[in-house]
């Protein structure tokens, strides 16, 4: 993947982001409002790409559905905190599911928070810069 300029400052984005979501126009808004702050952004639409993808690029943080074809969140995050060299990725686990506790169970299997759909650009923004060092942030 080639390295993208930073839009406003024409700097190569410093920061990798994974989005693992099935919804293809979630994942063009998430990538849209994660490139305008500074981010490189690989897309997956499982968790097995996903996993592929984390091989290719490293990423800095990684948001992931919970309820995806292939293979699900839970099983996508347990897989990457497996992986070596992987256990200290941020994960961001979203989903709008009904499942009881779906929140406990992304964490237990590793996340480091859950956001519930709908998201607003805005907030998932904090929540990934609140896992970054403030000194590599895009987004300050």
């Amino acid at each position: 993947m080639a390295e993208t300029l930073d839009r406003m400052t024409g700097r190569p984005n410093s920061r990798t982001i994974l989005i693992v979501e099935d919804d293809e126009v979630l994942r063009m808004v998430l990538r849209v409002e994660f490139e305008k702050n500074g981010f490189n952004v690989r897309e997956a639409e499982n968790g097995s790409a996903g996993l592929t993808s984390i091989v290719e690029m490293h990423p800095d943080a990684i948001i992931t559905d919970i309820e995806m074809p292939v293979m699900n969140g839970f099983s996508f995050i347990a897989e990457v905190r497996k992986a070596d060299g992987q256990a200290d990725i941020p994960i961001i686990a979203i989903s709008a599911s009904k499942i009881t506790d779906v929140a406990a169970k992304a964490v237990a299997a590793g996340a480091n928070q859950f956001c519930e759909k709908p998201l607003t650009t805005k907030n998932i923004l904090a929540v990934i810069n609140a896992y970054l060092p403030p000194d590599a942030s895009p987004a300050n």
